[in-house]
């Protein structure tokens, strides 16, 4: 009630009320309307001239004083606090430390995530070499011709092995002699088994890449989805909105603004909806593609087990000519070794029997894996579990970064909510910002159009002896309804030059939204509106007759009128004390005195029109 009353008194203060009367001259719109009565009758008509003058349009409405900017700070995670560096009344900059959380639990959250993380990438890495250890550990010693090649196991990379050719050196085994033999010309079998190890290489990183980009995806769609279930709700509230503001009917302004909102918001919901379909579909490929790379890896791994048994049957690569004889073959530290000749002969690979004198290791069999191997689609779990250990680990990280809180503008600060050992949930610190001050005002629908962005201001705020001015800043797209009337926001910032203000003290704002000048007027009180015509009653010779106008600006006590009256016309005005008849004409019919309450107490006057008039 205090706010109310105060906003009554700035605006008594501004408000010059001029008494119409018998015989007065009023001046209007800078030039001077002659105003008659003819006898003492109240009833009688009373004229003014319609004059060449100059007409200011204005919107005022009430709102409060508030920062330029201003912000709240507080802990994006939950903790205790553990330092507070500022106090209210402090000017802080963009960046400084504000407060800290005790960071010993968050450490350990940072802690655990990483060895998830290292725990994950061994078991993808143990995996992925179990996919290709068959072609290593059923290889045995290499036996052949003098001059022919021979193949040697070399890693590629720390997953699996590959078969790459290489010459033949002598050498000696310690562990005993071999056999000789010759060999004919053969398909190269340990080519293919190389070629087919690296494709299973590349195959295990599509998989990998695949799965990684369905996680990806996921995030993506998940993101998209939180939006569109945000929009949902904020959708139901502007329905609720929409069917309680028009129970009465559609032709209150405030179920037009309603449906408005609602059918806005409508669109924003459509282009997430259209969002997240896209998400969705793009997942999709993402999915097809993962399945495809499993199922072509699936493959590869099958074909592993025939090209082994053709490499170690002696079937491998083909050999270059030597001169007839017998090769011997060792094993040893050293490796092994073939030394003869043989003709047109072939350095084979002989299977893996178990025998010391054939084994690679010097000496002991190498042993058969007891467990299958990991399939693709084991990978491509391994990779989820990864994927899925980094986004923690990125959590962790994150949360031990907002353990410190840092100011988010430059400003002052005005609160502080937190003090050492309390809880960091619900708590912030709020920074007011050292731009020019704003007031906010609330316009109603009627008059939104009128108000454009640079419109100047001039503001009558509570504790002020003089008006101070402003320009407006910021026209808000969503208004909001309260005891009938609906409202939208616009921000008017005041000059740099103003003195510094509390937040929230009153202010009265009267923005000017249009000049004119040289332009034919007439009072307020002269013109009547029926739906959406405005009408004057001209005065000619003693009749007066009902004539249809354009208005164009609308001052507070005169208006433009752009055709229909010329300079020099008597207009007749209200009736002095005469309240509006009740309308002759029909319920459906909209009409009210152009310009709200008349100056002098007049409360305007019907007159009935018939036909088009």
């Amino acid at each position: 009630m205090a706010e109310v009353a105060s906003a009554r008194r700035r605006r008594a203060r501004r408000r010059r009320v001029s008494a119409l009367g018998v015989g007065l001259v009023v001046l209007v719109g800078g030039g001077s309307a002659a105003l008659a009565a003819t006898g003492e009758d109240p009833a009688q008509p009373v004229t003014a001239t319609a004059v060449t003058g100059s007409v200011t349009q204005v919107v005022e409405a009430s709102g409060t004083v508030g920062s330029s900017s201003q912000a709240s700070a507080s802990f994006a995670t939950n903790g205790t606090v553990s330092t507070v560096k500022v106090k209210a009344g402090q000017q802080v900059s963009k960046g400084q430390v504000l407060a800290k959380l005790d960071t010993s639990s968050l450490d350990s959250d940072v802690d655990s995530a990483g060895a998830t993380v290292a725990t994950a990438k061994q078991k993808l890495a143990a995996d992925k070499a179990g996919q290709t250890s068959a072609a290593g550990s059923g290889i045995g010693t290499a036996s052949g011709t003098a001059s022919g090649t021979a193949d040697s196991l070399a890693a590629t990379d720390s997953a699996f092995q590959t078969l790459l050719p290489s010459p033949s050196s002598p050498g000696t085994g310690t562990n005993g002699t071999g056999t000789s033999g010759t060999g004919k010309n053969g398909t190269p079998g340990g080519s293919t088994l190389s070629r087919l190890l690296a494709q299973i290489a590349a195959g295990q990183q599509q998989v990998l890449a695949a799965q990684q980009a369905v996680d990806a995806g996921q995030q993506d769609v998940d993101a998209t989805q939180q939006v569109v279930d945000q929009d949902v709700v904020q959708n139901t509230k502007l329905r609720d909105a929409q069917k309680s503001t028009c129970a009465g009917g559609s032709s209150d302004p405030a179920c037009t603004s309603a449906q408005a909102d609602y059918e806005a918001f409508a669109d924003t919901l459509s282009t997430d909806m259209a969002a997240l379909d896209k998400a969705v579909t793009a997942q999709d490929g993402k999915i097809s593609s993962l399945d495809g790379a499993v199922k072509a890896l699936d493959g590869l791994l099958s074909m592993l087990p025939a090209a082994i048994e053709a490499a170690s049957n002696g079937t491998g690569l083909t050999g270059s000519p030597g001169s007839s004889g017998t090769g011997s073959s060792g094993t040893g530290s050293s490796g092994t070794g073939s030394s003869g000749t043989g003709s047109s002969g072939t350095g084979g690979t002989t299977r893996q029997s178990g025998s010391p004198q054939n084994s690679q290791t010097g000496g002991s069999a190498p042993q058969q894996s007891s467990s299958e191997p990991a399939s693709a689609s084991r990978l491509a779990a391994d990779q989820a579990s990864i994927d899925a250990a980094e986004a923690q680990l990125k959590l962790a990280r994150q949360n031990l970064r907002a353990a410190t809180l840092t100011s988010p503008i430059s400003g002052t600060v005005a609160t502080v909510g937190f003090t050492v050992g309390s809880g960091s949930n619900g708590q912030s610190i709020t920074i007011l910002g050292t731009g020019n001050q704003i007031v906010q005002i609330n316009v109603p629908l009627s008059q939104i159009e009128q108000v454009k962005l640079g419109q100047s201001a001039s503001l009558a705020v509570d504790g002020q002896t003089s008006a101070l001015h402003g320009t407006v800043t910021k026209i808000g797209l969503l208004s909001s309804t309260s005891a009938g009337t609906t409202t939208f926001p616009v921000t008017v910032t005041l000059a740099a030059n103003s003195p510094k203000l509390f937040d929230g003290v009153g202010a009265d704002a009267t923005v000017t939204t249009g000049t004119v000048s040289n332009a034919v007027t007439v009072p307020n009180s002269a013109i009547t509106t029926v739906g959406s015509r405005h009408l004057v009653t001209v005065v000619r010779g003693g009749r007066s007759t009902t004539t249809q106008v354009t208005l164009g600006l609308a001052g507070a006590a005169t208006s433009q009128v752009t055709a229909g009256v010329k300079a020099g016309d008597k207009v007749q005005l209200a009736l002095p004390g005469k309240a509006l008849p009740s309308s002759a004409t029909s319920n459906s019919t909209s009409i009210r005195r152009f310009g709200g309450t008349f100056p002098g107490g007049f409360t305007g006057r019907l007159a009935t029109f018939g036909g088009g008039g």
